[in-house]
């Protein structure tokens, strides 16, 4: 987990609606307007630049805290994603070193024991009870973005969601009062990375996905 004063974004006009309603596929019941800053290796561009949830780019989305402003920011390289970690307060550089360690890892399927994937964040993170059962905040995913839904829920933790809740995370919520990141892969086991998301958690305070990462999330990391 991370403490520490969020680092606040200057966000500028330039803006993307998501509007949903009975009939559209988001998950919201609700109209919900969320206003999005775009940076590509930190120069704002307009949206549509790039694809969010490339796997060739490296991208952290920051949500303020008590708005519905996100800043994305898109590096061409993972150098550039992780000189920036300083400025959004999260460790992007060992975002990266647990990527490239899973990926050395792998059996031939493409699977990784839940052994090795404790031993290598536990290394990467500094855990010192080597297990991720015992890591605070726990992390709640609803399968709806709404502040009062009381839709069930999953534990996030490096390892594949849960059957039950794999592609349908929209919000999420963290058990104690703390800045966290949480990285997300569109496959289990690490596989394909779409974005990393920084938010204010805490009981109660419901954070949304942003768009491209709604429902699309199969596996996840958080800090």
């Amino acid at each position: 987990m991370i403490f520490g004063v969020f680092f606040t974004l200057i966000l500028s006009s330039c803006t993307h609606s998501i509007e949903s309603s009975e009939n559209a596929t988001a998950p919201n019941e609700s109209t919900i307007h969320s206003n999005y800053t775009w940076f590509l290796d930190n120069l704002q561009v307009s949206e549509g630049t790039f694809d969010p949830i490339d796997s060739n780019l490296w991208v952290v989305t920051i949500l303020q805290p008590n708005t519905v402003n996100y800043s994305v920011h898109a590096f061409t390289s993972s150098l550039g994603y992780a000189n920036f970690g300083p400025v959004c307060n999260l460790p992007l550089n060992k975002y990266v070193a647990f990527e490239n360690e899973v990926n050395k890892h792998r059996l031939p399927s493409g699977e990784l024991s839940d052994e090795t994937v404790n031993a290598i964040y536990a290394r990467i993170f500094n855990n010192a009870n080597n297990t991720t059962s015992n890591r605070t905040p726990f992390i709640l995913g609803w399968d709806i973005c709404q502040p009062t839904s009381s839709q069930s829920t999953v534990i996030l933790q490096p390892q594949p969601f849960y059957v039950t809740m794999n592609n349908q995370v929209s919000a999420v919520e963290g058990s104690i009062a703390v800045y966290v990141g949480i990285v997300g892969w569109d496959k289990s086991w690490f596989r394909k990375r779409l974005g990393t998301f920084g938010f204010w958690a805490g009981p109660g305070n419901k954070a949304c996905l942003p768009f491209f990462l709604d429902n699309k999330i199969s596996s996840s990391i958080h800090t």
